[in-house]
């Protein structure tokens, strides 16, 4: 089976202690790979002093390493990469995440990568790397792009994931959760009516239903949901290994289907947790905001 790395890159080189957002996808693509029985090992560069990576690839043999952000991400990305093509030219390199979805062809060449993902990571990185290591040819994977002899490929649109539910966890305990948590405090905690904040992102729905000209539809706009239970799951998990004590829905919208918002408020109540959420404004009206204080959102 191969040995893959999957690397968060160092967002603030120059103020290495700056609060940074974890990148969930790539927690979701570690997990997703770990359950089909890949070799994955994780590295959060914003955890270690300059040099970590190379220390790593000294250390240990590595058939492919995996990284990716979005846009603004993309000289620290770089940085990876190029680390890794200095230390062993022959490691394949993957890149994912908007950056490459968005400019996949401008991105390859920059970054110098050998393969992209386009859109969701985990079934498209888990068929490209089971394609490689069995000896497949590449093309006929979808939702990907690479240079082959110079020409630029791109393959068609891979399905989008239907049943996010089925996903396992993202991969805490690779990336180090509870060093993030202890030493990583987003500026708006303060604002929070508790004293000692451990905060926590959760995703419980993919992608957005609107439609607005000034967003970047990364997974190509149909969106989807994690039921509540599941989310309520993930919540239960984070309480119990990592004392989180309030919750951010990272929704782009929230309150797309309000008998979806009563049920987490239902469900969420119980675990008397302060939480909060994205909310359209056209989409909410006094009893939904009321019954979500209720149920201990503190901001939206």
């Amino acid at each position: 089976m191969m040995r893959v790395l999957l690397v968060v890159p160092q967002y603030h080189p120059n103020n290495p202690k700056a609060f940074y957002y974890v990148p969930f996808g790539t927690m979701y693509i570690s997990a997703y790979l770990k359950e089909k029985r890949f070799e994955v090992h994780s590295l959060n560069l914003n955890h270690y002093s300059p040099g970590k990576l190379e220390a790593t690839l000294a250390e240990t043999k590595f058939d492919a390493v995996l990284t990716g952000g979005i846009q603004v991400h993309l000289s620290c990305v770089k940085k990876v990469v190029d680390s890794v093509k200095q230390h062993d030219p022959s490691i394949l390199t993957i890149a994912g995440g908007p950056m490459v979805t968005s400019h996949a062809e401008l991105v390859i060449d920059y970054l110098g990568v050998d393969y992209g993902i386009l859109g969701e990571g985990e079934e498209v990185t888990f068929n490209l790397l089971n394609a490689i290591q069995n000896g497949e040819g590449v093309s006929g994977i979808q939702g990907i792009a690479y240079k082959n002899d110079g020409k630029y490929i791109e393959t068609p649109e891979a399905p989008r994931i239907a049943d996010l539910d089925a996903l396992p966890l993202p991969d805490f305990e690779g990336f180090e959760y509870s060093y993030y948590l202890d030493n990583f405090e987003f500026d708006d905690q303060k604002q929070v009516l508790r004293d000692q904040i451990r905060r926590s992102f959760v995703t419980g729905s993919r992608d957005c239903p609107a439609k607005c000209t000034f967003c970047f539809r990364t997974m190509g706009g149909d969106y989807v949901t994690r039921s509540v239970d599941n989310i309520v799951e993930e919540v239960r998990y984070l309480q119990k290994h990592y004392n989180v004590n309030q919750i951010e829905l990272n929704d782009e919208i929230f309150s797309v289907n309000k008998s979806r918002v009563y049920e987490f408020c239902d469900k969420i109540e119980k675990l008397k947790m302060p939480w909060s959420a994205q909310i359209r404004v056209n989409m909410i009206n006094k009893a939904l905001i009321q019954r979500m204080k209720e149920a201990g959102c503190s901001q939206i």
